[in-house]
């Protein structure tokens, strides 16, 4: 799939598909048929039998962009990311994002959430922090792990959380680092 505005209107034909599959099928597209997004903002249809979506986002132009599905979760495009996304999503948003709008450090979704017994932890550095403190903590806010505690690099990171031998339960990940604190909920499911 492609997003250019640099495509004549006379050429858009170029990039039009056939109709959708039958139902049961699997495909992908931006609504109305094509494989172009020549705008800010397009809608990617999804047809899918629920298998896990991965996502690769190859920006040239160093243009800022984000994903977001139907659950409303947010992944954010910067230079080559590659995101797994819920196979039951039946629409995901693609839009432009200004630098403006863009957090420092953003935490991504995880997924997937619920889980049993492993989550990926997704979070994006813009610039490279003093420390990194990513920790678990159960329902009570007692610390159950510290998954890291480390000076990292600017860019996308990707953390597994293995709860084998946690009881089930909601849990909250607390990403900390130079004045910012994000927090999100988990629910372990066995």
């Amino acid at each position: 799939m492609f997003v250019t505005s640099n495509v004549s209107k006379n050429n858009e034909i170029r990039y039009s598909l056939p109709p959708k599959p039958p139902y049961g099928g699997q495909d992908i597209r931006f609504f109305g048929d094509t494989k172009l997004c020549s705008k800010d903002e397009c809608v990617i249809e999804v047809m899918n039998n629920k298998n896990l979506l991965k996502i690769e986002c190859d920006l040239l132009n160093g243009d800022e962009w984000e994903l977001v599905d139907d659950s409303k979760n947010v992944y954010s495009c910067f230079e080559n990311e590659v995101f797994d996304i819920s196979g039951s999503v039946k629409t995901i948003l693609l839009r432009k994002t200004s630098s403006s709008t863009l957090d420092k450090f953003s935490l991504l979704p995880a997924y997937p959430n619920p889980f049993n017994p492993t989550t990926n932890i997704q979070f994006y550095l813009s610039e490279t922090p003093d420390n990194i403190l990513l920790n678990i903590f159960d329902i009570n806010g007692s610390l159950v792990q510290t998954l890291l505690n480390e000076k990292l690099n600017k860019g996308h990171h990707n953390v597994k959380w293995n709860a084998r031998g946690q009881s089930s339960g909601i849990y909250f990940l607390k990403l900390e680092t130079d004045g910012f604190i994000q927090i999100e909920k988990l629910m372990l499911i066995k």
